[in-house]
């Protein structure tokens, strides 16, 4: 989805400085390898090491493989298969399960193989918002007793990056599954983390956190076109003024830094 309030700063996180003899050369950052890697099998980011299921409700499986392919998958002594479809996606799904683990996820398609190891089945829940769910744990107060006594290897934290797409993308940027121990718990979202090391104590299950925040984001951000009710017009003239946005502020951007790259020399 696309973002309607980008700075000059969050420009700058898309663009790749290369120093050149006397001057700058710009290039935008590249795209996520999804397209060439579609002929392996490969696995979204939150199907990880680590990751946390949602306990008793049916456990969604997908993924990309080259089209036609079979694909296999074993949790827990129970196999899934799916054929990959034309467009290099596949999508499976087992039966619920009761909290516990660990356990590992095997995948196989083509020859390749994927092992998902110390997967948890608890409660999953999805933090999100603006600076006040993006405050980290380090940021919080009595941070250091905090983290001093952080210790539970069954909460674990996934933090999605900050990333920009002009439509919903097939993968998360990046991102991984993380302990909630003291070498860890000092970047979880402060909120998320005091809400669920307390329920951890109250329901005894594993809990997984998917924080997904953005500080000074507006609600347009998060909702889709048909939500929005954009048509397609609509929506094109919204990127065009996005492009237009972007293209002046990369124009002031270019010409500071080659005013301070002539002062340099």
């Amino acid at each position: 989805m696309l973002r309607l309030d980008r700075s000059p700063l969050c420009l700058l996180r898309k663009l790749a400085f290369v120093a050149v003899a006397g001057g700058m050369v710009f290039a935008q950052a590249g795209e996520s390898g999804a397209q060439a890697d579609s002929a392996r099998l490969r696995l979204p980011r939150l199907l990880s090491n680590g990751m946390v299921i949602q306990r008793d409700a049916l456990i969604p499986v997908w993924g990309w493989a080259m089209p036609g392919t079979r694909v296999k998958a074993t949790l827990r002594g129970r196999a899934a298969t799916a054929i990959t479809g034309r467009d290099s996606t596949w999508r499976m799904s087992f039966p619920a399960m009761t909290a516990g683990g660990p356990y590992d996820l095997l995948v196989e398609a083509g020859g390749d193989r994927i092992v998902v190891r110390d997967i948890l089945v608890g409660d999953v829940w999805v933090a999100s918002g603006q600076s006040n769910m993006a405050l980290t744990v380090n940021a919080a107060k009595d941070s250091a007793l905090a983290i001093g006594t952080a210790g539970d290897p069954k909460l674990r934290h996934f933090n999605v990056p900050e990333s920009f797409a002009d439509s919903p993308a097939d993968d998360l940027a990046g991102g991984s599954w993380e302990a909630a121990d003291s070498q860890h718990v000092g970047s979880f979202s402060a909120v998320a983390y005091y809400f669920t090391r307390d329920l951890r104590k109250a329901t005894g299950v594993p809990i997984g956190l998917i924080h997904t925040s953005w500080g000074g984001a507006n609600i347009e951000t998060w909702m889709s076109r048909a939500a929005l009710g954009l048509t397609d017009s609509a929506w094109a003239a919204i990127l065009e003024r996005e492009k237009a946005r972007d293209a002046a502020i990369r124009d002031t951007l270019l010409a500071r830094l080659f005013l301070v790259s002539g002062n340099l020399r």
